[in-house]
Formats: structure tokens, sequence, C-alpha cells
């Protein structure tokens, strides 16, 4: 990691609503295993925030949302064709509430 990157501790907002094709993000959450890797689209066009950003992960399934708190800057970084890693993730699944909650380490390769 270089002095200049900028790291991020995010969590995946929105993981309990489904996506618009009706797929279930928990279900993806859920399925989601160390060995796939998180990636990031941006969405301008979205209605609720013109600095979306989706999380996804394999074919493009996606698990959630860049907090809204963040996607403005980290859009900026995006819609600049800089690189960022996504090293590290958790996830956390109650199993009798059926609550999931993701996080991740988000690095901008400045």
């Amino acid at each position: 990691m270089d002095k200049a990157d900028k790291v991020f501790w995010l969590y995946v907002a929105g993981i309990r609503y489904p996506n618009t094709d009706g797929s279930s993000r928990i279900e993806y959450v859920m399925k989601l295993n160390e060995e796939d890797e998180l990636k990031l689209i941006r969405d301008p066009k979205n209605n609720f925030d013109q600095y979306a950003i989706k999380v996804v992960y394999g074919g493009g399934l996606q698990i959630g949302w860049v907090p809204k708190d963040y996607s403005k800057i980290i859009a900026g970084y995006l819609d600049s064709n800089i690189k960022y890693s996504i090293p590290f993730f958790s996830k956390t699944i109650v199993r009798d509430t059926y609550w999931v909650n993701c996080e991740f380490k988000l690095i901008i390769h400045i």
C-alpha cells in the first residue's frame, strides 16, 4: 500500500432490499465466500443518489450499495478511472433473525 492510498472501511448498504430483477441480496450475501471478489459499479442514473455505487461479485450479483455518505467521494475516484482494490470483506449472519451484514476494506490506489 502506497502512502498516498486512501483506505475506507465500509458496510454494504441496502442488503435487506431485493434487486430490481427480484433476486435476494440477502441470499447472495449468504452464498458469498472468501474466494469471491467484490467489485464496485457506478450507477449514475440511480433515482436516489446520482453518485450511487453498486457492490457486486461473481457475474454481477448485486449485494447492495456503497453507503450514501461515502458515494460522492468514492464515485469521484471511480469516474476518474483510479484503480482500487477490496482486499478484505467479512459477513455476519444471524440465522435466527435472518439478519445479514457485510463489511469491506476499500483501498483507492492514488
